[in-house]
């Protein structure tokens, strides 16, 4: 194991701690710390959901992640919000941004969420609990929770209540079945926090995903690890481009479900056609033989005048 994982090994098994005493003596339920930005009549919203494990929290780490909010912020209503510690906590706080801003919005305004790290796992658990959610951006989140590496178990295990049936009920993997929404992947080689493997096995369970793999390079950090300048750019625009597409297309499907039917114009009914069987000849009288004696007679007389006349 290399200093890098022994660290963040360190790290976590600290923040289990920390997030364990947190959540024993939670205080009362508040809203969380939000910031909002973009047009407030933009045709469409993006939640951006921060990481920090599930422990780290509050208006320092909204405002520290500023920059991702950014990325949406010139064509999106953009929601940066906040979460209590702990998963399932933190889950049913994002799932309370979502829910208010849906009913404020109404059921034909697309909703998406970006989210990295702990805030992807979270993202990625809305669109599992929502189906109407328009796409989701996970950045590194974690989203198999069994096979989780080994320098995040600790911080898993003490979000979730070292309850196995909680991790299962907030694992990602155990719960395509219930996603709809298309999800853009992004983990970066040599990840000692979450591995890229994990998006890769993922984007194998839940089909309706597209997985972009940054590779590993000393020049600009990408959540827990490094990539290149030019990969991230390129990983950005992607983004941008993918957003706004899924954006349409759920516009686009949510506008066909909606609209009703035109029913087509009633045939008018067919003239009732007559058909008259045409009439049967009649059968031709038999001669009585009273009748046909006579014939035979008259013949013959007419026969012995015409032998006269020669």
């Amino acid at each position: 194991m290399n200093k890098l994982s022994k660290f963040a090994g360190r790290l976590a098994a600290l923040a289990a701690l920390v997030l364990s005493l947190l959540c024993a003596a939670a205080p009362a339920y508040a809203d969380p710390y939000s910031e909002t930005s973009g047009p407030a009549d933009a045709p469409a919203a993006m939640i951006v959901v921060h990481g920090g494990g599930w422990v780290w929290t509050g208006a320092p780490i909204v405002q520290a992640t500023r920059v991702f909010a950014q990325r949406y912020a010139d064509r999106m209503l953009t929601l940066n919000v906040d979460y209590r510690p702990g998963g399932p906590q933190g889950l049913e706080d994002v799932l309370g941004f979502y829910d208010r801003l849906r009913a404020q919005r109404g059921p034909d305004f697309p909703i998406c969420l970006s989210g990295e790290s702990a805030g992807g796992q979270l993202a990625v658990m809305v669109a599992a609990r929502r189906p109407d959610v328009a796409c989701v951006v996970n950045e590194a989140g974690p989203v198999d929770l069994r096979a989780a590496a080994p320098a995040l178990t600790a911080l898993i295990n003490g979000a979730f209540q070292y309850d196995p049936a909680v991790i299962a009920a907030n694992d990602p993997m155990q719960q395509t079945a219930q996603m709809r929404a298309p999800m853009l992947l992004a983990y970066t080689v040599g990840d000692p926090m979450v591995p890229v493997q994990e998006g890769r096995d993922f984007h194998a369970a839940y089909p309706n995903s597209t997985l972009v793999e940054l590779p590993s390079a000393a020049e600009v950090n990408h959540i827990h690890s490094q990539t290149s300048v030019a990969a991230l750019n390129a990983f950005h625009e992607q983004e941008r481009g993918w957003v706004d597409q899924q954006v349409a297309a759920w516009r686009t499907q949510r506008s066909a479900a909606t609209t009703p039917a035109v029913p087509a114009p009633a045939a008018a009914p067919a003239a009732a056609q007559q058909v008259k069987a045409p009439k049967a000849k009649a059968a031709p009288r038999k001669r009585s033989a009273k009748r046909q004696k006579r014939s035979a007679a008259k013949k013959h007389r007419s026969a012995k005048r015409t032998h006269r006349v020669r």
